[in-house]
């Protein structure tokens, strides 16, 4: 999953994660007593928001999961020991006139959970 210049959240093919669109994303270190000198390279905990297509649903957590740990790792060098993944709204996907599918709902951003 990844942001566009004005922070709004791009969901498709090709982000590998298709039928999720991503909301909020909070990373926190992991032992939140620690004091300011050990947060530098402190473990962290991520939490994110995501809404699914029923069709992505029952793995929908698991694939974030997967992929915002690669991520973490392998391009921003974080280490990323926990990341709780809610799903807060189930979208709709449309299938438009040319076969092509848009997911449709309104998102994380839009649930009042």
């Amino acid at each position: 999953m990844a942001l566009n210049a004005d922070r709004q959240p791009v969901d498709g093919p090709e982000d590998g994660l298709p039928g999720i669109r991503a909301g909020s994303c909070r990373v926190r270190p992991l032992d939140v007593g620690a004091g300011e000198a050990d947060r530098e390279r402190a473990p962290l905990r991520v939490h994110v928001e995501v809404a699914a297509s029923l069709e992505a649903l029952p793995t929908a957590a698991e694939a974030v999961r997967a992929a915002l740990f690669a991520v973490a790792d392998e391009v921003l060098g974080m280490d990323v020991r926990e990341i709780d993944v809610r799903v807060v709204d189930v979208l709709q996907e449309d299938v438009g006139g040319d076969g092509t599918r848009r997911s449709t709902g309104n998102g994380p951003e839009g649930s009042a959970g």
